[in-house]
């Protein structure tokens, strides 16, 4: 049986597969040694400096203690409850300037970005019609503007409202999500007339930065020499230009779906 032709050539075939698969498994072995040194890496530089961005505001909190009554057993009984009203931009428009350096671990580099942002928004007083009752109390109001990782703030240029220089403060002073700046408004009647918003942002990141169009109508332009851009979201850019030394692209949106709604809280 051993003298088989057809039972040595199958030995043969199995003998050259096991030593085909050997070479197969180290070259396997290397590249998922080198992804998991790669990913190491980009860890590395992401904790050095700072994560994914993603840029929500400016929008501006104002706290809300609302006095209500319910009819219980057949007596009305007084009940209050406080909240976050968001209030939101009529228009926002942001124009940023990216520069895209390296990053290099031994073999491997990643990509560290900065982006100088000017901001513009525009608020109506309008839309504060449903705050004026007599049962609500406001508090003192403060914009907000989140990020994804607050160490990638590098510089805030002292923002105007209507022409009025204001002071930021470290993080958003809301109670779920700290990452960003909060900057209080002055005692005057601010809830009585528009707001205008002019401020800078300096950021700093690794991986995506994405901006939410928090204003009914939202524009932002984008610089970066960065050539090999990859556009992801729920609204991709309206308008691109990519060359060999980077690319420039325009988002455009009106927002139509529901605004944000109140943050309910102590």
């Amino acid at each position: 049986m051993l003298k088989s032709p057809l039972l040595w050539k199958m030995i043969t075939l199995g003998g050259a597969m096991i030593l085909l698969l050997i070479p197969l498994m180290m070259v396997r072995h290397t590249i998922v040694e080198r992804a998991d040194y790669r990913s190491h890496v980009e860890n590395a530089i992401r904790q050095s400096t700072s994560g994914p961005q993603k840029v929500v505001g400016p929008l501006v909190a104002i706290p809300v203690t609302e006095l209500y009554t319910v009819l219980e057993e057949e007596k009305e009984v007084q009940y209050k409850r406080s909240y976050l009203y968001f209030w939101l931009p009529e228009s926002l428009l942001v124009e940023g300037n990216q520069n895209v350096e390296a990053r290099k671990i031994g073999i491997y580099q990643g990509q560290v970005w900065h982006t100088d942002m000017a901001i513009k928004a525009e608020f109506d007083v309008a839309r504060l019609h449903e705050l004026n009752r007599p049962n609500i109390t406001l508090g003192k109001p403060f914009i907000v503007v989140g990020v994804g990782d607050a160490r990638g703030i590098s510089a805030v240029k002292a923002p105007q409202v209507n022409g009025e220089m204001l002071t930021v403060e470290p993080g958003t002073g809301l109670p779920e999500s700290r990452e960003g700046i909060h900057i209080p408004l002055p005692d005057s009647q601010w809830a009585t007339r528009n707001l205008t918003l002019a401020m800078s942002l300096n950021l700093s990141g690794t991986g995506s930065f994405s901006l939410v169009p928090v204003g009914r109508s939202s524009e932002m332009t984008l610089t970066s020499n960065w050539p090999h851009p990859n556009f992801v979201g729920d609204f991709l850019p309206g308008k691109r230009e990519i060359r060999g030394s980077g690319v420039q692209a325009q988002w455009h949106t009106r927002r139509v779906a529901a605004p944000l709604g109140d943050q309910v809280g102590e």
